[in-house]
């Protein structure tokens, strides 16, 4: 079973990165767009899983243990497949969906991508004992939508930051390096975030 490779990214189309493994190039989905998490020819980690359908053969990955553990338990649900845990995984993150389902909150988790409320309903009943065994560290702090609502906000806010300097001509590496290594994406103002942005770049 592939459960961890460690390579080198060669290609990144949206979710998708390929990750050279000693000659062979591995496409692997992740839970969000690859070109935000990783660079072209950067070396790399992640954590994976081999799911086989028939004659499908699709290798998932995963930043951390934790995403790969709540995928798992994701599937065990009647009605979540790969594809609904990993768009789950990419909006709620691993941490947001144990509390959601610690707090019985069948609001959050009916409002990820695919699932209803019977759905939230049986991932609550079903997960919640497993929930609280396997992840007693995780205790979150705060109201799980007012996190979601804010994530959701500064995902907007850093997509739109992403764009203007993409149009602008900017590279992935080279942004990602800007909202890693700076506090723009603690401004209100996108104008303001951007001007922050380019005099970084200059400087670099």
């Amino acid at each position: 079973m592939l459960g961890y490779l460690k390579g080198t990214v060669i290609d990144i189309d949206g979710a998708v990165v390929t990750l050279m493994v000693g000659g062979i190039g591995f496409e692997v989905t992740m839970p969000t767009d690859g070109a935000m998490l990783y660079d072209i020819g950067e070396e790399t980690a992640i954590y994976t899983q081999l799911q086989v359908r028939e004659n499908d053969l699709s290798l998932y990955g995963f930043r951390s243990q934790l995403e790969k553990r709540v995928f798992l338990l994701l599937l065990t649900i009647s009605g979540v497949g790969p594809k609904s845990a990993m768009q789950m995984l990419g909006v709620g993150g691993a941490e947001g969906i144990i509390m959601a389902i610690r707090r019985e909150d069948e609001k959050m988790l009916s409002s990820l991508p695919g699932i209803g409320k019977k759905t939230s309903a049986r991932i609550i009943l079903e997960l919640k004992e497993k929930v609280a065994t396997a992840f007693p560290e995780i205790t979150g702090s705060g109201d799980v939508v007012q996190q979601k609502t804010a994530a959701r906000a500064e995902s907007a806010f850093e997509k739109d930051l992403t764009d203007a300097l993409q149009v602008l001509g900017y590279h992935p590496g080279e942004i990602k390096q800007v909202l890693d290594g700076t506090d723009v994406l603690e401004e209100t103002d996108l104008n303001k975030a951007l001007k922050k942005a380019l005099q970084y770049l200059s400087r670099s």
